[in-house]
């Protein structure tokens, strides 16, 4: 359904190609799905990738397009069967890749704000610190194509950042609204508050099945 357009190629330094889909979600028709593109290999550069097909088809594996910058016209191929050529025409153009980096996590439409929210593990830096922050961060949209800057929404440990003796590393974060939730989960309002989910590993080294999902309301405000 999605690879890069390459056959593999061995002793290449850590992983490449694509990774950890998000939820599907939909918007006018069509069924949307963000992509993690982990580290740039050739001519495909690394972020998360917006892919869509029509409801109607998602039975069939080759209906997938991906963005390519203008439109979702990048369609993937089987690169042991079919030729490449024009690759850039089975590339997908990671999405606002200096606002949202390789967030992929998950999506969630906020019928209060009517925009999108991202959710996803990240970093960036901060000048009161001097340090890179890791943790959950949000991005929202009005399109899925132009995002806002990533704003932490919960500083934790990541497998990237953790070592020995820090807090548990909390992994996997992920935003729902629920169709029927239970009544602390509404806001004044009667709307109903996402929540974020996210897994805690024991021990932090993250072997083994010692682990914890927590759940906490979240609620966005214009």
């Amino acid at each position: 359904m999605a690879a890069f357009p390459y056959p593999y190629f061995p002793d290449q330094p850590g992983r490449y190609g694509i990774f950890s889909p998000s939820n599907l979600f939909e918007k006018g028709g069509y069924l949307y799905t963000f992509l993690l593109l982990s580290s740039g290999f050739k001519e495909q550069a690394p972020g998360a990738c917006l892919m869509r097909t029509r409801e109607q088809d998602l039975d069939d594996p080759h209906s997938w397009r991906a963005w390519d910058g203008t439109g979702f016209n990048s369609r993937f191929i089987n690169p042991y069967l079919d030729s490449p050529e024009p690759i850039r025409r089975h590339i997908c153009q990671p999405v606002d890749p200096d606002k949202i980096g390789t967030m992929q996590g998950s999506i969630v439409l906020t019928r209060k704000l009517n925009k999108y929210i991202l959710v996803g593990v990240s970093a960036k830096f901060d000048s009161v610190r001097g340090e890179d922050v890791t943790g959950f961060y949000y991005s929202t949209s009005d399109d899925l194509i132009h995002w806002t800057d990533k704003q932490l929404m919960m500083e934790v440990e990541t497998q990237q950042s953790h070592l020995c003796g820090d807090p548990d590393v909390r992994v996997y974060p992920f935003a729902h609204r629920p169709r029927q939730p239970e009544p602390q989960l509404r806001d004044d309002r009667q709307h109903h508050l996402p929540l974020l989910h996210g897994l805690a590993l024991h021990p932090s080294m993250h072997r083994g099945n010692d682990r914890d999902m927590a759940r906490i309301p979240i609620q966005f405000s214009p």
